[in-house]
């Protein structure tokens, strides 16, 4: 269904994924909708046609019926696991591939032996982000589903990363000297990895739950001097504590923070605490629910000058970029 290419799904994949689902008795469309759901966060309308949403949470009932859904069926007797490696020829598979920038975001699906019978494989899904230009492995990400948002990769975190390496950027100028990095809600831990990778010092934070997840891609993805450059901390927004244990910093990055109306003034009480008259804070987020993220602009505005950057290259997520200096 060419509705579903412009979501990342190949025609290949299309049609290996709705034959593995085809093998539990579902139609097609309900197949890939199904697919989509698990695995970026699409559902339909009933109509057929598309909407594109939040990734579900771990809480949601449609979430976990789709997960249950695509293990059952790569679980039939190993039918299903044969399959994917006739169609693909690989047990491990690229789902969709995406240029941004400078860097390839790859989307992969690989069948691992299940824990419980090892002569079950079982999906497992996860990211591969490569710029040749300034690393020579690609950078792995499990996709964590009992995280929710905090597991996956968004596209924000893609287009921060093209940013901070970009020369025509002011962002790419804290890439040299002693400059004091931090990145809020880090999730995956792409960009600040990136960055360390790159040469530069940076802290990532994130709530507790989330820094063994952190510390684990830290640690796949980066050695030696690089690894060192990561400092991984927990930072609650609003909690007043963690603001004094962290201190101020020259650059703040957040990316694809802005998604529920509960969070947007702690987060504003965060970017104040550890911020100072000459720090520089970078907002990016995609553009899901647009009163959500228009409050909360409204209140940066009310406390940082704010300006948007223009993206130089073909971005099909709706991405926005902010940077926001402290009102004088």
């Amino acid at each position: 269904d060419p509705r579903h290419f412009a979501h990342g799904l190949t025609p290949r994949e299309t049609l290996l994924f709705g034959s593995l689902m085809l093998e539990a008795g579902v139609s097609p469309e309900e197949a890939v909708s199904r697919y989509l759901a698990l695995s970026y966060g699409y559902t339909t309308d009933g109509t057929g046609k598309d909407k594109h949403c939040a990734v579900l949470s771990p809480e949601d009932e449609e979430f976990n019926e789709c997960d249950a859904w695509l293990k059952e069926s790569c679980q039939q007797q190993g039918e299903a696991a044969k399959h994917i490696r006739l169609v693909s020829g690989s047990d491990d598979f690229v789902v969709f591939e995406r240029k941004v920038g400078e860097m390839v975001h790859r989307f992969r699906s690989k069948f691992v032996p299940s824990e419980s019978d090892p002569s079950v494989k079982i999906p497992q899904q996860y990211t591969e982000i490569q710029a040749p230009a300034h690393f020579d492995k690609g950078l792995i990400f499990p996709l964590n589903k009992d995280l929710g948002e905090a597991g996956c990769m968004f596209q924000s975190e893609i287009v921060m990363c093209n940013f901070m390496s970009d020369p025509s950027c002011e962002l790419s100028s804290y890439m040299s000297g002693q400059k004091r990095i931090v990145e809020l809600g880090c999730g995956t831990g792409l960009l600040g990895i990136v960055i360390a990778q790159m040469g530069q010092r940076v802290v990532l934070t994130d709530m507790p739950h989330v820094l063994a997840q952190v510390e684990d891609n830290v640690r796949v993805n980066l050695e030696g001097e690089a690894a060192g450059r990561v400092e991984v901390s927990a930072l609650t927004w609003g909690d007043e504590a963690h603001h004094k244990k962290q201190g101020t910093f020259d650059l703040v990055l957040c990316s694809d923070l802005v998604y529920k109306e509960e969070t947007k003034e702690p987060l504003v009480s965060t970017l104040r605490a550890i911020t100072r008259p000459d720090s520089l804070i970078a907002m990016a987020f995609e553009r899901r629910r647009k009163a959500v993220e228009d409050s909360f602009m409204g209140l940066c505005a009310e406390h940082f000058d704010v300006e948007q950057l223009e993206i130089p290259y073909q971005e099909d997520n709706g991405v926005l970029v902010f940077l926001m200096r402290p009102k004088k």
